[in-house]
């Protein structure tokens, strides 16, 4: 049976903390993770590469969350439509119209466990895809 790649996530956030953290976890998982520090870099990434899954930090100084999506849904590429999945310490952005109106597929409240990082990859078919 031939390889197939490893699932490419995007890991969005400004805390180079969160990034850190989040790639190790991700990472143990099988998946290939790239970091971008913030809204703008998310863009950039989304530019050069196509992703499986998209983690998005809500509250960030460059471009916010909301607004990185709003733009990453206007992409001319399959970015367009790859699931974003919102992370964030904000109780609000629990709620699943406040998270879908802004174009997002789900919501994290942060730190995610280990466990709510397998259901996720499990949801959308990135667990053991490679």
């Amino acid at each position: 049976m031939p390889q197939t790649a490893p699932p490419q996530i995007l890991l969005v956030d400004d805390s180079e903390i969160c990034l850190v953290v989040g790639d190790l976890l991700l990472s143990s998982f099988g998946v290939q993770v790239v970091r971008a520090s913030g809204g703008t870099a998310a863009l950039d990434a989304c530019a050069r590469q196509t992703f499986d899954l998209i983690l998005m930090d809500i509250q960030m100084p460059d471009l916010d969350g909301v607004e990185t999506t709003r733009r990453l849904r206007q992409l001319a590429n399959t970015n367009a439509t790859a699931p974003i999945i919102a992370l964030t310490l904000d109780a609000r952005f629990a709620d699943p119209a406040t998270w879908r109106a802004a174009g997002m597929d789900g919501y994290l409240a942060k730190p995610p466990s280990e466990a709510t990082i397998r259901s996720l990859l499990a949801q959308w078919g990135l667990l053991n895809a490679h």
